[in-house]
């Protein structure tokens, strides 16, 4: 299932800061840099279709803890993965 309506930039970050993740924090959770996040927040690049997805369905309706022990858990597979 696809959503058709886009995430708007301001959208975007309403719903990080919601969720009180840092640029950081989501950058790590879709596996992209800060720059991109701040782009997408910016609106200087549009939020592709998948991202736009993967956010609507999975982090919009995560608790605050669920997301930062996902944080936690990608910055320790990271980590050992280096």
């Amino acid at each position: 299932m696809e959503y058709s309506d886009h995430m708007s930039g301001l959208e975007f970050t309403a719903l990080r800061m919601r969720k009180n993740l840092s640029q950081s924090q989501m950058a790590t959770i879709l596996g992209v840099s800060v720059v991109t996040i701040k782009a997408w927040e910016r609106e200087r690049r549009s939020i592709p279709l998948y991202i736009n997805n993967f956010i609507r369905l999975s982090i919009a309706h995560a608790s605050p803890d669920t997301l930062t022990g996902m944080v936690e858990r990608l910055r320790r597979f990271s980590e050992n993965q280096g």
